[in-house]
Parts: structure tokens; C-alpha cells; sequence
């Protein structure tokens, strides 16, 4: 779960710059204590990043992953 999150965040990082700034510090937070709280914060925090970066980071984790 751990690497997977680490992993989602690097392409937040690489795709969004700093718009994705808040987006990052959910899933660190997430990454470091993955109970069911931090993971739905995580999830909101990606859902207010535009479309177009949703889909980016999506289709190149799917890549990684």
C-alpha cells in the first residue's frame, strides 16, 4: 500500500507541479498512516485536481503499476 501511494504521488508531483502541492501532502500523510480517514482525504484531494491531471496521473501510474 505504501509504495503504491509513494508511487502515486511522484506522478502528482512530475504531472501537476504545484498545483498539485495539496494533493501530495494528502497521500504523504496517507503514506505514513493509511487508516481510512487519511485515505479519503487523499481521495478528496485528487478529485479537486483538474480532469485533464486526473486522468495524467492515472494513465501513467496504470503504466507503472
Amino acid at each position: 500500500m505504501k509504495a503504491r501511494l509513494r508511487c502515486l504521488r511522484l506522478a502528482v508531483k512530475l504531472l501537476t507541479g504545484p498545483r498539485g502541492e495539496a494533493c501530495r501532502y494528502a497521500l504523504l500523510l496517507a503514506e505514513i498512516d493509511p487508516d481510512e480517514d487519511t485515505l479519503a482525504a487523499a481521495s478528496a484531494a485528487f478529485e479537486k485536481l483538474p480532469a485533464l491531471d486526473q486522468r495524467r496521473i492515472l494513465s501513467s501510474y496504470a503504466e507503472v503499476a
